[in-house]
């Protein structure tokens, strides 16, 4: 999105100096200025969500016993905004996740399987087949 704001951005100044009539350099001013705003406003979004993300490490992978799920398991921290913890996310079709287990204040991870859609992490049993996830309020 900001490599098409700021391709915009390019072809409306150069249309500025288009001399066929006042109607076309009016649009590339107008083009020129909501291009520069949505540029801005990309630029803000991305910083802001950079630095209020915390960070996330990868701890432990692993698979179902039929291989059928996968399980990534995470060290968050927030920092200043918050604590740290442990986040569970289950690797869907494609690039989609879904976070089935989420601990805080606590850092390391040991989970069995029970069976092919059941596993016990630090002593919480989860069933991937159930839409309802083991986080703690």
């Amino acid at each position: 999105m900001l490599v098409f704001s700021i391709f915009v951005l390019v072809l409306a100044i150069l249309g500025i100096q288009d001399r066929s009539n006042n109607f076309a350099k009016l649009r590339s001013w107008i083009s020129v200025i909501l291009s520069s705003v949505l540029i801005f406003l990309l630029l803000a979004l991305t910083s802001f969500t950079a630095m209020f993300s915390g960070s996330k490490v990868l701890l432990t992978t692993t698979h179902s016993p039929d291989q059928h799920y996968t399980l990534k398991f995470y060290k968050t921290d927030a920092g200043a905004m918050g604590t740290f913890g442990i986040v569970g996310e289950l690797q869907g079709p494609l690039w989609f996740r879904k976070v089935v287990y989420s601990e805080r204040k606590t850092d390391e991870v040991h989970l069995e399987w029970s069976n092919n859609h059941t596993v016990v992490i630090n002593e919480h049993q989860v069933n991937l087949l159930l839409e309802k996830s083991w986080i703690p309020q």
